[in-house]
């Protein structure tokens, strides 16, 4: 017997990308019981498009909680959900006709297992999109060879009982909560597997100024979150070493120079070599993709020292003051 299943998911101002999201969930194979929207104080159309999907006699249901960052949405979500398998995913994503389908049916095939992640697979359909991915995302390779990313809650499935053994979601945070519960999971007892077949693709930034913008969002929350290690202490790495050498070179000769190109030459070529997705063989390689990559890289880079500086002042700011006593 196929069981029931919830779908939940979290959105704010997704009013372009909704109605894709929901025509995804209503055409799957495997018809979700319901589906539960939280919205978290949307200031467009998203909640009028919403209410239009539930009063065409849809199994959704719409709650708003002003405010809410995806952590508390989801929380929200999963503990309103009526069944014990609850499916989330993201606003802003569009799963294929199968994906329920297969992470049900990975569930029945390991009983033992409490949570299955599905893939998600950034939409690449520029030239821009499709250098970003190799700059921005880490992407692992499967025994089949697939190239995919890391675990992402915006394709699992899982057990109400897992939830609330983790720890639930940690509210409050603007970004990083994923990854905090992705943690959690690693650390904990409950049993995880992965079904590759469960596709959601995800609307990446399409533009530098988009894609800046939101690496210093995630720069400066994810120091708050605590996952600085995520990439940000790499990144401060690799621009001490920049610094010394542009030092040295000032200081002693031009050839420290060619090191650091060198040395970042290295490091997109690595992205491209391995976390390259979607452009195979000598094109991959082709000088002006090399560069863009590179340029893409650089705007991250920079992004990530904005965040880190707004983050900083932030805690500078929010310090306790202390009476000086004469």
């Amino acid at each position: 017997m196929t069981p029931r299943v919830t779908i939940a998911c979290t959105v704010k101002n997704e009013e372009r990308s909704l109605p894709a999201l929901l025509e995804g969930l209503l055409a799957q194979t495997l018809p979700p019981a319901e589906i539960v929207v939280v919205d978290g104080g949307s200031s467009d159309q998203t909640m009028p498009v919403l209410q239009r999907y539930v009063a065409q006699g849809h199994s959704i249901r719409a709650i708003t909680v002003p405010g809410a960052c995806r952590g508390r949405g989801r929380n929200v979500a999963i503990a309103e959900a009526r069944t014990e398998l609850v499916a989330l995913i993201d606003g802003g994503c569009v799963p294929e006709p199968t994906w329920l389908e297969q992470l049900v049916a990975m569930s029945q095939a390991q009983p033992a297992t409490d949570v299955v992640f599905g893939v998600v697979r950034p939409i690449t359909e520029t030239f821009f999109t499709e250098c970003s991915v190799t700059a921005t995302l880490s992407m692992r390779r499967l025994p089949s060879g697939q190239r995919i990313m890391s675990e992402s809650v915006a394709s699992i499935l899982m057990r109400r009982s897992a939830w609330e053994r983790v720890g639930k979601f940690v509210e409050g945070l603007r970004t990083g909560e994923d990854l905090l519960f992705v943690q959690q999971l690693r650390r904990s007892h409950v049993g995880v597997g992965l079904a590759p077949g469960a596709v959601v693709h995800w609307q990446i930034p399409r533009t530098l100024r988009s894609t800046f913008h939101r690496f210093v969002t995630y720069a400066h929350f994810g120091l708050d979150a605590g996952l600085g290690h995520t990439w940000h202490y790499r990144t401060y790495a690799y621009w001490t070493m920049a610094v010394l050498l542009g030092g040295l070179a000032v200081g002693h000769s031009w050839w420290w120079l060619v090191l650091l190109g060198v040395l970042g030459g290295i490091r997109v070529l690595r992205k491209v070599l391995v976390h390259g997705t979607g452009t195979r063989g000598l094109r991959a390689l082709a000088p002006h993709r090399v560069l863009f990559i590179g340029w893409i890289v650089l705007a991250v880079d920079v992004a990530t020292l904005c965040g880190t500086l707004r983050w900083l002042r932030e805690v500078w700011t929010a310090r306790p003051t202390q009476a000086v006593s004469s």
